[in-house]
């Protein structure tokens, strides 16, 4: 069984919250705009039909909402006079009849959530895999009730509420990809004599991920020893206690992480003993008629496989898959586990993967429709269903269920009407907002439906992601930006499913009319080593496939020379963007802010001059620094290489504050460079650049926060020896939006 997926408490089974969320979003598709491709209205099928992605969307929107009433400092309750408002989900306005009571706050102060409040929503966030919100609303209790020295002025519940907020805390810093310091949250509760089963089984988790993530073998060696030490010791307390419904799973980690350490006796006996502790639940579960949790099956299959026993593994990790419904996360959890198992006993990694059927994640591209009297044929409009048939045989044939593709007229359309008609969850990535790309790449000539289509087609897509605005000096670069994000984006997406990514294109096989077309997409492919099938809708007979080549890498793209009000600016493709400042510089004093900017800002310019090649531009305002870079390699090593230099150096020795940490922040897109008429210095300006100011606040202390934009760009390029983490969705300051965020490692 995986770290990420521990059992459900009791607090689950009593939880209100989930109840509210579904009943809410059950709502909101009752009075929605959702539209069948077929044209039906909306509210013809029931909601439990609906495929996972649409579900997902409402769902969403209800999350959201219900987290925004707890950020605006309301209670959601139960009313006196309808105990049983919250169980019954089939009606949403029984659901929605709980009242909303404003917390007792004197006008003008702060509304605060109690901290059991904190615990509820925060809970709610890590299931919906939203870590980052989750870890600021479980702080907001945590700080209320006065920390980790706090639980020495507690008892009772309330220490016990504290106890749970910091295990839950350390949780979401764990899912969000900070190790360290969730490892550092545990380890201080376990010092302070909280050794049960739930802090030792996530503090565990803890150093397994950073045995995971490193590649020095005696750390890699330490970490493990101290995740069997924290798994193994919980195991062995539920277990005597006779509590096995906690013990199989702290004891299917414990053998799992022995294997990994290089002890397969003892990972085969504790397989062996958690075997027959999830046979014997298994056994009372059926008795009592009552429902099997996935997980337990995935465990059984686990300590089969340890044990050696692949038949076995497969039979239960069958039964596991059935139970788990098409949930691709847990799907991917499973065979990244069962892969990690396989490698350590010496065997192919890849052996037990048919046992999971993980959908694949697709990346579609293809030529628009023709339009009349087009002089060199590509995709005829009399070709449309017998490409509709082929992208249907393809999607079959490669279980393609999350989708990432344009919207243009012709091939694009037919993929993400395809991926709907399967249940499919889509996602639409668009150079421009609509109405513009509606006028540029799907009314392209009368006949036909496409602008129609589209419309539909956004409606039901999990996600639309706009990159920029329509300018048509620029539009080679933002058709090539596209290009470059959909194929990094799709990449990201399977690395965070544990799934393949397949790529499709429709395509004549013709070379690139343009920098940014069908072709040139295929060319990006290759240069960057992808694979690729092909759908020619010219070919006679049945459409065919067939396998792209592998290439060599590139570097970037320079971009389009503009005239603005009489003076030259270049647009740049995309740009890398680094964005810095020092969480302690306010609290200096006047002479300390001038040490600071000599002896602090010296050090700072030390390691930048290793990089100086790579620097296109730099700024510095008191404690900010603002770097643009020529290419995103070296503006990620030279991120790493400053949050180092700040947390090696002793800044006491220079009189300064030892408390002086650099968050650090990173972003790619689009922007401008131009020399500034006053300063005479070549200076940068669009909405990237914008953006990335806006990410370097909400990034934590001593950390590297990545946009989705530069980590999809870094993928498209090839930098795959980076690990970006998944950190959750980040708010960003001054109404910018949401955006998801990755932790630099």
């Amino acid at each position: 069984m995986s770290d990420s997926e521990p059992p459900v408490g009791p607090w689950r089974q009593a939880d209100d919250l989930p109840v509210l969320v579904d009943g809410f979003a059950r709502f909101l598709y009752s009075g929605s705009r959702f539209r069948h491709v077929d044209g039906s209205p909306a509210g013809t099928p029931p909601f439990d039909t609906l495929s996972d992605a649409e579900r997902k969307t409402f769902l969403s929107a209800s999350r959201e909402t219900v987290q925004a009433i707890f950020d605006l400092g309301y209670i959601i309750q139960k009313k006196d006079d309808d105990p049983d408002s919250f169980q019954e989900t089939g009606d949403p306005e029984r659901v929605l009849s709980a009242s909303y009571g404003r917390p007792t706050a004197s006008r003008g102060s702060p509304r605060r959530r109690p901290p059991v409040h904190c615990l509820r929503a925060g809970r709610e966030m890590l299931a919906a895999g939203e870590p980052l919100p989750a870890y600021d609303i479980l702080s907001e209790g945590v700080e209320q009730l006065g920390g980790l020295s706090g639980l020495d002025d507690l008892a009772g519940s309330d220490r016990h509420l504290l106890i749970t907020l910091l295990q839950q805390q350390a949780l979401a810093l764990a899912q969000s990809g900070a190790y360290e310091d969730a490892n550092t949250i545990l380890r201080a509760l376990r010092d302070r004599g909280i050794s049960d089963s739930e802090t030792l089984g996530i503090l565990g988790r803890t150093w397994k991920d950073m045995a995971l993530a490193t590649s020095d073998n005696a750390r890699k060696t330490k970490c493990l020893r101290e995740a069997f030490s924290c798994y193994n010791t919980a195991y062995e307390s539920e277990r005597q206690a006779g509590n096995h419904a906690a013990a199989y799973y702290t004891g299917i980690n414990a053998a799992a992480v022995s294997l990994l350490g290089g002890n397969p006796g003892q990972s085969r006996l504790i397989a062996g003993q958690v075997r027959e502790i999830c046979r014997n639940i298994l056994a009372e579960k059926k008795a009592g008629n009552e429902p099997v949790s996935f997980w337990l099956l995935a465990s059984l299959g686990e300590a089969s496989l340890l044990r050696g026993k692949h038949e076995e593994a497969g039979e239960w990790y069958a039964e596991a898959v059935a139970g788990a419904g098409g949930d691709i996360r847990a799907l991917g959890t499973m065979r990244k586990q069962a892969r990690l198992i396989l490698a350590a006993a010496g065997r192919d990694p890849h052996e037990m993967d048919h046992c999971f059927p993980v959908p694949s994640v697709v990346l579609f591209s293809g030529h628009v429709i023709d339009a009349p009297g087009r002089r060199q044929r590509r995709f005829p409009p009399e070709k449309e269903e017998e490409v509709r048939r082929g992208i249907a045989a393809w999607l079959d044939e490669h279980n393609g269920q999350i989708g990432f593709a344009s919207a243009a007229c012709g091939s694009d359309i037919l993929f993400l009407e395809e991926m709907l008609g399967r249940g499919g969850e889509i996602n639409v990535v668009l150079p421009f907002a609509p109405e513009a790309f509606i006028w540029t790449s799907v009314r392209l000539f009368a006949g036909g439906n496409w602008e129609e289509r589209f419309r539909k087609v956004l409606d039901r897509a999990a996600e639309v992601k706009v990159l920029s605005q329509y300018n048509e000096l620029t539009l080679d670069d933002d058709l090539l930006f596209t290009n470059l994000y959909l194929y990094g984006t799709s990449q990201v997406r399977a690395e965070r499913a544990g799934t393949d990514l397949r790529t499709l294109l429709v395509w004549d096989g013709n070379g690139a009319e343009s920098i940014a077309g069908t072709a040139a997409f295929a060319e990006l492919l290759r240069e960057q080593g992808g694979r690729f099938d092909v759908i020619a809708p010219l070919q006679p007979g049945e459409t065919g496939v067939v396998a792209g080549e592998s290439g060599v890498k590139i570097s970037g793209a320079a971009g389009t020379v503009v005239t603005v009000s009489g003076r030259q600016a270049r647009h740049h493709t995309f740009l890398p963007l680094l964005i810095a400042d020092v969480k302690g510089y306010s609290r200096l004093d006047k002479w300390e802010k001038m040490i600071f900017a000599s002896a602090f800002m010296g050090e700072m310019a030390a390691v930048l001059t290793t990089y100086d090649d790579g620097i296109l531009g730099r700024k510095t305002q008191g404690d900010s620094l603002f770097l643009v870079f020529r290419n995103l390699w070296d503006c990620v090593q030279c991120a790493r290489a400053l949050r180092e230099k700040t947390l090696r150096i002793d800044w006491t020795g220079y009189g300064l504050s030892s408390q002086l940490t650099m968050r650090i922040s990173l972003d790619a897109g689009p922007c401008y460079s131009y020399t500034d008429p006053i300063t005479n210095l070549l200076d940068f300006c669009g909405d990237y650049v914008v953006r990335a100011a806006r990410l370097e606040p909400v990034t934590p202390p001593g950390n590297i926060y990545a946009s989705e934009t530069f980590v999809a760009v870094a993928r498209a390029l090839g930098i795959s020896d980076v690990p970006f983490d998944y950190a959750g969705q980040v708010e960003l300051p001054k109404g910018y939006g949401r955006m998801q965020a990755f932790h630099v490692k």
